[in-house]
């Protein structure tokens, strides 16, 4: 499921929680990749990191198409620079006076969720993404794809739920020795949602592969279990399940 939902694109809102122990970067990038790959008009609002770091290590013919909106180096507009994107644009008006109007599919990659969660009031980032993949102009795309990146271990769980239930697939990601459990929750056009976990690896060239029961190592709770004892952390609690009724 998660191939199908990468290669060809699928229009609508998604979402990659992760956490801090399991990053969901490397699967973001693949769908990014994948979109530049379909020719498709990619626009990066970046928070957390660089346009330099966001791609760094990751060579690809394909990226110098991209468009980078910066909402890292200067996020409140002390500078006054009309360049950089501030935390007052975010809205389905201000998001798109920075797409603009192109003839062809858009990806807008949302990069982190979590920080402008953290910044913003949970109320106004909902209306947006609810409203921002739905956005028409005269000339405007058919279809909008918007994927974000969601720290889930940095907010309580009504804040997750809120957000996730938006969405039209949500992409876990957990760690299961060298590759990585993902549990995709997906809403159909009919409505109905399933949910499916797969074990993938992320190539060098970002693409994923499947992994077979055989090739999948145990967890290490160990390792996890000597982190908690060095920084005095409690095991953390189970997150709650997105259910969509």
């Amino acid at each position: 499921m998660l191939q199908e939902l990468r290669d060809p694109g699928t229009p609508g809102l998604l979402i990659i929680t992760d956490s801090a122990l399991h990053s969901g970067r490397e699967i973001l990038l693949s769908f990014l990749l994948a979109a530049l790959r379909r020719a498709e008009s990619v626009h990066i609002f970046g928070f957390e990191w660089s346009r330099e770091e966001f791609l760094a290590g990751s060579r690809c013919e394909c990226f110098p198409s991209l468009t980078f909106h910066d909402g890292f180096s200067d996020p409140l507009n002390w500078r006054k620079s009309s360049q950089s994107f501030t935390l007052e644009e975010f809205s389905v008006k201000g998001i798109w006076q920075r797409v603009g109007s192109p003839t062809g599919a858009v990806t807008i990659i949302l990069d982190s969720l979590s920080w402008i969660l953290s910044r913003c009031p949970l109320a106004s980032v909902c209306h947006t993404l609810r409203d921002l993949p739905r956005h028409r102009t005269q000339d405007g795309p058919q279809d909008v794809h918007v994927l974000a990146l969601l720290h889930s271990d940095l907010h309580v769980p009504g804040v997750l739920q809120s957000v996730c239930l938006l969405a039209d697939s949500v992409i876990n990601v957990t760690d299961s020795g060298r590759s990585q459990k993902a549990t995709i929750v997906h809403r159909k056009k009919s409505g109905r949602v399933v949910t499916h976990v797969e074990h993938i690896r992320v190539c060098d060239d970002f693409s994923l592969e499947t992994v077979n029961e055989g090739e999948r190592e145990p967890e290490h709770r160990p390792k996890r279990a000597v982190l908690r004892c060095l920084v005095g952390e409690r095991e953390p609690e189970q997150r709650p399940e997105v259910r969509w009724d």
